[in-house]
């Protein structure tokens, strides 16, 4: 059960992160995405943006896309939204 709250926190404190640019809507922003247990795959998703990753991953967003929503799931079972 940690491990599927970890999995939500994460992907919680990603979104926060990318909240922090502000009103910027041109350009892009890195964003590290990680999961606990280590093989999730992650779907993100956004305004005429979509992307699917695995965990861990450096990933390069447009400002564009905001807000984005990410969704992980592992082989384990675990899932988590933000």
């Amino acid at each position: 059960m940690n491990a599927k709250y970890a999995l939500i926190g994460t992907a919680g404190i990603l979104l926060l992160l990318a909240a922090c640019t502000g009103s910027k809507t041109e350009g892009y922003e890195k964003v590290r995405i990680e999961t606990y247990p280590l093989d999730g795959i992650c779907e993100l998703t956004g305004h005429r943006y979509s992307m699917t990753a695995s965990a861990p991953a450096d990933l390069v967003v447009p400002l564009s896309a905001a807000p984005l929503v990410v969704v992980c799931s592992t082989e384990s079972g675990y899932e988590g939204r933000e």
